[in-house]
């Protein structure tokens, strides 16, 4: 299963929240084998948290080495779409991957993109309910 690390991620490395230690775990079992973590390139053409644009991409490789980043496959957009499916567990009030055994199943691509999340446009493009928290 494939992780990516966006935007909010890298802030969140970056300012050392509360999100900073599960996603350096995250990274750190990439780096044993474990995991596969990647970052969305287009995440180097978006508003920084200063408001302002980075200059180049070599700027946005300087920032994810300064997150602990560095080394992370850099992966393309598909038309512009992120993907993922997470299934609400009531019981322990978690989230969890979607997986080919749910209803409907959820196989870890994103061949649908455009065509399927224009559908949900009133929703901001997004199928998922969140769960309370």
């Amino acid at each position: 299963m494939l992780f990516t690390i966006d935007t909010n991620c890298i802030i969140d490395l970056e300012r050392d929240t509360a999100f900073a230690p599960p996603l350096r775990e995250l990274i750190a079992a990439h780096r044993r084998g474990e995991a596969e973590v990647a970052v969305p390139a287009v995440a180097a053409s978006e508003v920084q948290r200063d408001g302002q644009y980075l200059e180049n991409f070599g700027q946005f490789e300087e920032r994810l080495a300064q997150a602990g980043l560095d080394g992370l496959r850099l992966i393309h957009p598909i038309g512009g779409w992120g993907w993922a499916v997470f299934e609400y567990e009531a019981a322990s009030r978690t989230f969890r991957p979607g997986t080919t055994t749910d209803k409907p199943p959820q196989e870890n691509n994103a061949k649908c993109g455009f065509a399927c999340h224009t559908i949900v446009k009133a929703r901001d493009y997004v199928f998922t309910d969140y769960g309370a928290r």
